[in-house]
């Protein structure tokens, strides 16, 4: 773990793109889905671990941010009752995550060697 606190590489996670306006539908298999507001503060610790994870571990996962307070529709499809919810296949995690905890979490629903 002490290689992904020092490499200091993060990748971009996208906001989300309402359907409605531009017709882009979140469809691919590798994507995760990232539930959060403006009010949740593990939500953006989440957010920079996730970052950090998929760009030194070359995770092939796509990162869609969704404001549950923009988007309150998106979060009642999905059933969202807290933030942060990550939601990856058959994934379902909500709450908070240390480094370690979430790196792990990744790279065992993405099936992929450490």
């Amino acid at each position: 773990m002490e290689h992904i606190r020092k490499s200091g590489a993060f990748v971009k996670i996208s906001a989300f793109q309402d359907p409605r306006k531009d017709n882009n539908e979140q469809d691919s298999k590798s994507d995760l889905l990232f539930f959060t507001s403006p009010y949740s503060s593990h939500g953006v610790k989440v957010e920079t671990f996730l970052s950090a994870i998929i760009a030194n571990k070359g995770l092939p996962i796509k990162v869609t941010k969704i404001d549950v307070t923009l988007y309150p529709e998106v979060a009642e499809k999905y059933d969202i009752v807290a933030t942060p919810t990550l939601i990856f296949q058959e994934l379902k995690a909500c709450g908070h995550y240390e480094l370690d905890a979430l790196e792990e979490l990744l790279i065992s629903h993405c099936f992929l060697e450490n």
